[in-house]
């Protein structure tokens, strides 16, 4: 997998609980960069937590992550520019 750093602005997320799987959270987030082009980011228990409660609709954030097979960039930090 590779390290990637993004500039997004939040656009919408949303939250749930997972039963019976390996993680309990996920926070799924859709953003906009900087080229006006859509894109998801997820994010996996403790730090779904945090993003649900620290994460703005309409703020610019630097996203810290790793790209998986699926194109999905799997969220790791965040920084709010």
């Amino acid at each position: 997998m590779n390290e990637v750093f993004i500039m997004v602005k939040v656009k919408n997320f949303e939250y749930r609980f997972l039963l019976k799987k390996k993680n309990n959270a996920i926070c799924k987030v859709e953003g906009i960069l900087e080229n006006s082009s859509t894109i998801k980011l997820m994010a996996y228990d403790n730090f779904a937590d945090k993003l649900l409660r620290k994460l703005k609709i309409n703020e610019l954030y630097l996203f810290r992550g790793r790209l998986n097979s699926n194109m999905e960039v799997i969220l790791k930090d965040f920084y709010k520019i």
